[in-house]
């Protein structure tokens, strides 16, 4: 439901911008992409390394190279900490602005809402966060992905008010089509 609540908002969004900016030269891009990820956890002063597949999908309003939309990613993760393994699944939603170069683009991605499924420790939510990401076009269908992710989940359902946050770096490639 919610999912569908902020592809509604951005499907509105990107018809706004499309017929209010009609004199400026208005573009979309979708952007589906896949990546690897790998950096750390912090829960309740204890640190572990993660690591794990990325994937997700953008969909953006490029107007003279000004860059407005959202993101939705999910990952699949293993966290490496004693005395137990653990896996992560999670899935958040964003809002992106940025800038599109000729050859690179520059995003910023404010997480609103984040989920985190963990096998040992439960369902965590959240929302913050922020993603900032560099995209070098090899072609106009192809490009390589750098994303620096800071992921804060404050809520373990069932538990009570319970700190999680993942800092990690994305390395990765991404399908741009401009329309």
């Amino acid at each position: 439901m919610v999912v569908r609540v902020y592809w509604l908002f951005l499907c509105f969004l990107l018809g706004g911008v499309g017929f209010s900016t009609s004199a400026l030269a208005a573009g979309y891009l979708i952007e589906p992409m896949v990546g690897f990820e790998t950096g750390y956890q912090i829960q309740n002063s204890n640190s572990s390394s993660e690591s794990g597949l990325n994937y997700g999908i953008r969909g953006v309003a490029n107007v003279d190279s000004w860059l407005v939309g959202a993101d939705l990613m999910w990952s699949s993760l293993s966290v490496n900490s004693s005395p137990a393994k653990d896996t992560l699944s999670g899935r958040d939603v964003g809002l992106i602005g940025g800038y599109a170069f000729s050859m690179f683009d520059l995003m910023a991605t404010f997480w609103i809402n984040s989920t985190l499924s963990s096998k040992l420790n439960g369902e965590y939510t959240g929302s913050g966060g922020y993603s900032l990401r560099g995209s070098f076009k090899i072609t106009p269908l192809f490009a390589l992905v750098i994303e620096k992710n800071l992921r804060s989940f404050n809520h373990l359902a069932g538990a009570g008010i319970n700190t999680l946050t993942i800092d990690s770096t994305l390395l990765g490639v991404s399908l741009p089509y401009s329309f």
